[in-house]
């Protein structure tokens, strides 16, 4: 049992070191958080590994709660051996007694010796904790197996409509079941354009190995119930298994999957509450938990770019680093294997001390990790920020919310407060922030005077979402360059640097707005408090340009599937924010092919966007070299039409792309034209 405790105390490290790898990481393709979870794995389940110097057990304090532990084993062996051996000698003593005594009270006697005898025979915490970490583990491995035969049984009949896949009416959503003989499973009513993604979503899970990486996971979680953190690391690799293969089918398939993609996915989750999916095979709908799970999914479908050679080459080098520095071992010291006499109660403060000093290091580092400390230097810092170093960090996943928003002091951020929860926004406590690291600074240093809020909201037919944060904080207006603009304009999810960003001041009020990503900045210099809101959202677009709405009806009547959207948050503007052109909205129109005639998919095989421009922008995107070389152009004074080809190669295959550009003066619209090949 004991070296089950080291190894689910070594792993909770592990696991605290890949959720802020997470967090760092949530902008790149998930395929890399999922290769970190193999480290967990690793800690979870093997109990030995070599040493090294390069272990993250090495670094500082923390590297001694492996000591720590052995430490507390010697004293409870000795604690547990003194016990027997005083129970052995009181034995003793009564039996020399028994023998000494005449024969009118040895009845007395004999009673007190099977009193005695009770005592001694009597199971210690030590088994007890032994036999309930058996049995719950058990019951664990248990309820997996039942869920797991339940869906055998559930198929059996399932008709087998080509090598490895099947059909069952019983089924309600595409699922993976199976180690040594997979096979793929998909409900008998599900739509033929459907079928393509659905099949390559669970192949890929087959081939990646998914189905035995989850097995292992459930009987890591079995071994390690006890141990809260192995449940919360269980959902986020359940997550981002799901999510990295959905990643993965859109890189193969193509972007216009994403939107019946999306909508498969909110279908399929509403159709399927059976917890037999969640257990062990991989399910298309059921990653883990809850309808969060799917809201969370299809946002990361949206957002998903693919990325370059270079990033991809140098994430998976980090991975790869941080993988091995949480399988090693530390290096043991003399000092550390030397004996030590010790008392329980020194030894439980130390550990009690070494281990909160690890977790505030561990929470330091979740936040804005690679923003230079300013040593306290700035102007007036210390009497707006606070070292973090002083508020460890006592409950790193719970937030807490502030109900009664007159328990905030300062009248000036409370009237701040007040009118961001009219809005709907949820208030939490900022020491409480402070206590896990999530308050704004360089890590190091943190304000201490604010509040964190957070709104987001879905539409019940999941068309429109919206998700809001916001950081107030008192402060000086140095303070508030350099924390959320300067800094801020380093970051690729929000900056206030580019041409087409905002910058107004009254004199009282300074704001900086995002043009890219909405997201806004301000100071106010007669409260001296500054704020940070950052927003985002999808969906729920509209059309009012008349020539844009005649145009989309064009295309529905030649058969094109039509959705508007809002250039500014579409992925061609990130290629051209650089210049101030301005331009509009617009649609995204999609023309299927004809069904393929084995798996019943329906490709696309033209993808258009037209949208209000000018002529700058026009040409602006046609001498770009993101959509490769102009082959021809064409121009009757009112419309120039120019075609454009490129390829691209990826891992040992080559992709062409043709388009076709229109501008037209009189209408300035423009219209992309995307054929595959």
């Amino acid at each position: 049992m004991e070296q089950i405790i080291r190894m689910s105390l070594t792993a909770a490290i592990v696991i605290l070191v890949v959720i802020a790898i997470r967090f760092f990481m949530r902008k790149l393709p998930k395929k890399y958080t999922y290769m970190l979870w193999a480290a967990v794995g690793f800690r979870l389940l093997c109990p030995v590994s070599i040493e090294s110097r390069f272990s993250i057990f090495s670094l500082k304090p923390a590297s001694k709660v492996a000591t720590k532990v052995e430490r507390s084993e010697v004293y409870t062996n000795y604690v547990r051996s003194a016990a027997t051996q005083r129970s052995v000698t009181q034995a003793a003593h009564a039996a020399q007694r028994t023998h000494e005594t005449t024969a009118q009270t040895v009845a007395p006697h004999a009673s007190q010796a099977v009193a005695v005898t009770e005592k001694i025979t009597a199971p210690d915490p030590h088994t007890i904790m032994m036999i309930a970490w058996v049995v719950i583990a058990v019951i664990i491995l248990g309820l997996a197996i039942y869920h797991l035969i339940k869906l055998k049984i559930r198929v059996r009949d399932a008709k087998q409509v080509e090598k490895g896949i099947f059909e069952s009416s019983r089924v309600t959503s595409p699922f993976a079941m199976g180690i040594i003989r997979p096979g793929i499973y998909l409900p008998t009513d599900l739509p033929e354009y459907e079928r393509e993604y659905l099949i390559e979503h669970e192949r890929t899970h087959i081939k990646r190995g998914d189905l035995i990486f989850k097995a292992v996971a459930v009987a890591a979680l079995a071994v390690h119930w006890f141990n809260p953190l192995v449940w919360i690391a269980f959902v986020l690799f359940c997550r981002d298994m799901e999510m990295s293969c959905d990643e993965i089918v859109l890189e193969k398939l193509g972007d216009g999957i994403r939107k019946n993609y999306s909508l498969s996915l909110v279908t399929l989750a509403q159709n399927s509450n059976d917890c037999s999916y969640v257990v062990m095979p991989t399910s298309f709908s059921k990653g883990s938990v809850g309808k969060s799970e799917v809201k969370m999914r299809i946002k990361n479908i949206m957002s998903f770019k693919r990325r370059s050679r270079s990033v991809a080459a140098v994430t998976s080098i980090i991975v790869v680093m941080v993988m091995i520095t949480c399988v090693l071992n530390a290096c043991s010291s003399p000092e550390e294997t030397a004996p030590e006499e010790t008392t329980a109660q020194t030894t439980a403060a130390t550990t009690v001390e070494e281990t909160t000093a690890e977790t505030s290091e561990t929470s330091d580092e979740e936040d804005y990790g690679d923003l230079p400390s300013t040593n306290g230097e700035l102007e007036d810092q210390l009497e707006y920020m606070v070292l973090a170093s002083d508020y460890p960090c006592d409950d790193y996943l719970n937030q807490v919310t502030i109900d009664d928003l007159s328990d905030i002091d300062d009248l000036d951020i409370r009237a701040v407060a007040e009118t961001y929860s009219e809005q709907g926004y949820d208030i939490y406590d900022q020491e409480n922030e402070l206590n896990k690291g999530r308050s704004l600074g360089d890590g190091e240093y943190m304000f201490r005077y604010g509040f964190y809020a957070a709104y987001s909201y879905y539409s019940d037919d999941f068309e429109y979402f919206e998700s809001n944060e916001a950081w107030v904080y008192k402060m000086n207006e140095e303070l508030f360059d350099y924390f959320m603009i300067d800094y801020m304009s380093t970051q690729d999810f929000c900056s206030f640097d580019k041409p087409r960003d905002t910058v107004e001041d009254d004199g009282t009020v300074i704001r900086y707005t995002d043009s890219l990503s909405g997201a806004t900045a301000e100071f106010n210099r007669e409260t001296g408090i500054g704020s940070l809101l950052m927003t985002s959202s999808w969906g729920g677009d509209t059309i009012e340009n008349e020539d844009l709405l005649e145009l989309m009806q064009s295309y529905e009547d030649q058969g094109y599937f039509t959705n508007p959207f809002d250039p500014d948050s579409w992925y061609y503007y990130e290629f051209f924010y650089e210049e101030a052109y301005p331009y509009g909205a617009g649609f995204q129109a999609e023309l299927q092919g004809d069904p393929d005639p084995v798996f019943g998919s329906i490709p696309v095989i033209d993808m258009v966007y037209v949208f209000e421009a000018d002529e700058d922008l026009f040409d602006s995107i046609v001498a770009s070299d993101w959509l490769g070389e102009e082959v021809s152009r064409e121009d009757d004074g009112t419309v120039i039409s120019v075609q454009m080809h490129d390829e691209e190669e990826y891992e040992g295959e080559t992709y062409s792309y043709d388009y076709s550009l229109q501008f037209n003066r009189d209408t300035n619209i423009v219209i992309l034209s995307e054929a595959y090949s």
